[in-house]
């Protein structure tokens, strides 16, 4: 279940018409697809209110949308996709020609994160198992230069591997956290407008 956390215009409105915006919001958005709806209506001197939707989880594939993530600038590969790609000509207008740069460039980089880095987790356990056997096997025949040569990629890979893992991890929980963060000021400002001004005596 995903969660958006939005805010809406409630200047000039009573306490029914709050209501019956509400209700116009979730309509305008797939009702089947919604499985909750919270509101916080805000007093005091603002005219916006917090509303938290939270939609069903879909068994349908959908599409990923895309997300850059810094550790891919320390790929070899990243500065030569990214130049062949800016340095196509397009037609039209500036913006036209940087929007369809961009959109070009989106494309190449999703589709080649694809192939270095999707399921990193995954990826990562099983360049640590095949590098643990590989030592295991040298641990046998501590004098075989083939093994120990196998041995030097084989950490370069699980190496190279764990650092993009936890780079992704790192970025996604700075993300996650934000999202955190925005929700947690929502409340305080909520209760702030609820407690209303302090006066001291």
């Amino acid at each position: 279940m995903s969660c958006q956390i939005g805010a809406w215009n409630i200047r000039g409105m009573n306490a029914v018409s709050k209501v019956e915006g509400i209700v116009e919001l979730v309509h305008r958005k797939n009702l089947s697809l919604i499985a909750a709806v919270e509101t916080k209506v805000w007093g005091g001197i603002l005219d916006h209110s917090a509303i938290i939707i939270k939609w069903k989880s879909s068994t349908h594939s959908t599409v990923t949308p895309f997300k850059f993530f810094n550790h891919w600038t320390s790929h070899p590969e990243f500065q030569a996709i990214v130049e062949k790609s800016w340095h196509q000509n397009e037609t039209g207008n500036p913006m036209m020609r940087l929007t369809a740069k961009l959109k070009r460039l989106k494309g190449e980089l999703k589709s080649w994160s694809k192939i270095h880095f999707s399921k990193l987790g995954t990826r990562t356990a099983a360049a640590k198992a095949s590098l643990e056997r590989i030592q295991l096997e040298i641990q046998a025949r501590p004098t075989n230069l083939l093994l120990a040569a196998i041995e030097k990629a084989a950490m370069k890979n699980y190496s190279e591997l764990a650092q993009a893992e936890e780079a992704s991890i790192r970025q996604k929980a700075k993300a996650d956290m934000s999202q955190l963060e925005i929700r947690i000021l929502l409340i305080i400002i909520g209760r702030s407008n609820q407690e209303g001004p302090k006066i001291e005596s």
